[in-house]
């Protein structure tokens, strides 16, 4: 009889800790955050969370980072309050020097013949 109800108060115990365990998974969104990792690339989750010309101009950078060799020669320009997009490019500290100036969430066209790249309201120009 003793051992019955010790088995039966395990069997107890571990219903509820399945069950917490279950319920803070669903709360956390533990299962949807796997299937959208599982299903979308690494480049269009941070397009997803960073914008391409909106937000932080994730995509806009990366486009053309290889072409122009943004990384320590370039200046990034943010229309709206975010913050500093060049962490996306390793660039931490803004160059004293840079060749490029890069603009994101431009409101107004930027009009000029050293425009290399146009994309939405995102540019990239040749510093003279």
């Amino acid at each position: 009889m003793i051992n019955l109800l010790k088995k039966n108060k395990k069997n107890k115990n571990f219903i509820i800790k399945t069950f917490l365990i279950l319920l803070i998974l669903i709360n956390t969104n533990f299962f949807l955050n796997i299937y959208v990792t599982g299903r979308k690339s690494y480049e269009d989750r941070m397009i997803t969370a960073y914008g391409y010309c909106d937000k932080q101009g994730y995509g806009f950078i990366q486009k053309f980072n290889k072409k122009y060799n943004l990384s320590n020669n370039s200046k990034i320009i943010n229309k709206h309050d975010y913050p500093n997009s060049g962490f996306f490019i390793q660039q931490f500290n803004t160059p004293k020097f840079y060749e490029y100036l890069i603009y994101i969430n431009s409101k107004e066209p930027i009009l000029g013949k050293n425009i290399l790249e146009q994309d939405y309201n995102c540019y990239i120009i040749k510093n003279d």
